[in-house]
């Protein structure tokens, strides 16, 4: 016979000596033990748990011994089955701020759990169907993190290489670093206009006339700054800018630079056969820190792998001209080749992207196309009609999405990517195939 009551305040004895007794607090202190609430100090692992449990004493009564073993395993296999711990692994555990981690706390309260954070992982015991519950909550509160940290991040490369200011009473001020991203991420995008609020004022930056005007008619002029993160990040054999944004450098066909790259391009077009009319180099400030920055990110999500490769791209020479200064643009999707997404085309050799198609001749019968660095760390099955990549793993993170779409994972040779900071045009090669 089994009897669950509550917890006396002390403990009666049997009312018959000759009938056996045993009690079961272990295995309910594994899952409902009272836990210490977290100190306000950031330490792993942090346990966060109910203030109070409902405690239940078990009590197992019987004629023989043999009889209450039998009763106290089926007790226990009973709240083992009930009873569950369930681990969800995740680089941002770490990251809750203590608004979230008091929200995870009135999840204990509410479903009696016991959550354990550490630094990659949570661990919440409970009930099963509490449980559940509770894990669709924190997964979607892990994906907030991540929103959280990776702009976080993003502010901190961008504040390295440029800084936004003001001029207020002819000194001139930084704008914070969180505004600092929103408006390079804006001039980037080459907008016209940024709204945002400042000081409980509605302002409105106008990049055209470079000033920021705000909703009582004050008006100061803006600036951007180049930082010395960024000089020191452009590739060492960049030709001088002089404080230019863009510089289209054309290669002499004696420097050993032109010579490497002619050699690799002419390999990579086979079987057509082709003669280099010209080599430019594309360079490009601020598409070269985009890709940057782009390209860290990458760099820290994939420790030790290799992230990026050098591909083709076929073009036109009107749209090249856009390319050179705005970067590769998923608007032209689908003037070519949709099957594998709607983004923009790579391909690993230059013979593919030699077709005509792909990069139609001008009025001289010169083709162009681009030798590209590109971001492929993780990769995904593109599809038809698909909009961005796949996530890497969707039940763990339905947010942190592949870096590009490929045709084939096992030996890709056409390349997909959505987002256009993903890759920089290096050099744009202009030639005629020869035909037999």
């Amino acid at each position: 016979v089994a009897a669950i009551n509550p917890v006396p305040a002390v403990n009666p004895a049997p009312a018959n000596n000759s009938v056996l007794a045993i009690k079961l607090p272990s295995v309910l202190k594994r899952f409902f033990a009272p836990r210490p609430v977290p100190a306000v100090k950031p330490a792993y692992p942090t346990i966060l748990s109910a203030e109070k449990f409902l405690i239940c004493m078990v009590e197992v009564y019987g004629v023989t011994k043999n009889d209450i073993t039998k009763a106290q395993k089926h007790v226990e296999d009973l709240i083992k089955e009930k009873c569950q711990s369930k681990a969800i692994t995740n680089k941002y555990a770490a990251c809750f701020s203590d608004a979230e981690k008091q929200r995870i706390l009135d999840l204990c309260e509410k479903h009696q759990l016991r959550v354990k954070i550490e630094q990659e992982k949570i661990t919440i015991d409970g009930h099963s169907a509490d449980i559940l519950e509770s894990v669709i909550e924190v997964n979607s509160m892990f994906q907030a993190v991540k929103g959280r940290e990776d702009r976080r991040q993003e502010e901190t490369q961008m504040k390295r290489f440029v800084q936004w200011e003001f001029v207020h009473n002819g000194a001139v001020q930084p704008y914070d670093q969180s505004l600092n991203c929103d408006l390079e991420k804006a001039y980037k995008d080459t907008k016209k206009t940024l709204d945002f609020t400042k000081n409980g004022t509605k302002c409105t930056i106008d990049f055209g006339k470079m000033q920021e005007s705000d909703s009582k008619g004050n008006v100061v002029d803006i600036k951007r700054r180049l930082l010395e993160g960024a000089k020191a990040e452009l590739p060492a054999n960049w030709t001088n800018m002089k404080n230019e944004e863009v510089l289209i450098v054309t290669l002499q066909p004696s420097t050993t630079e032109y010579k490497d790259l002619a050699e690799i391009f002419k390999k990579s077009c086979m079987p057509n056969i082709v003669d280099i009319v010209k080599i430019e180099r594309v360079q490009n400030c601020k598409l070269w820190q985009s890709y940057s920055v782009h390209k860290e990110a990458a760099e820290r999500k994939n420790l030790g792998q290799n992230v990026e490769q050098v591909l083709y791209h076929g073009t036109t020479k009107d749209i090249s001209k856009k390319v050179n200064k705005t970067g590769f643009n998923r608007s032209f999707c689908g003037r070519n080749a949709t099957a594998y997404g709607k983004g923009t085309y790579f391909a690993l050799n230059a013979s593919y992207s030699c077709k005509k198609i792909y990069s139609n001749p001008d009025s001289n019968g010169c083709q162009h196309i681009y030798y590209a660095r590109v971001i492929t760390a993780k990769q995904c099955r593109g599809q038809k009609g698909m909009l961005e990549p796949s996530p890497v793993n969707a039940q763990n993170d339905s947010t942190d999405l592949c870096d590009c779409a490929v045709d084939n994972l096992n030996h890709p040779t056409i390349f997909v990517v959505f987002c256009d900071s993903g890759a920089y045009p290096e050099y744009l090669i202009s030639f005629k195939t020869k035909t037999a």
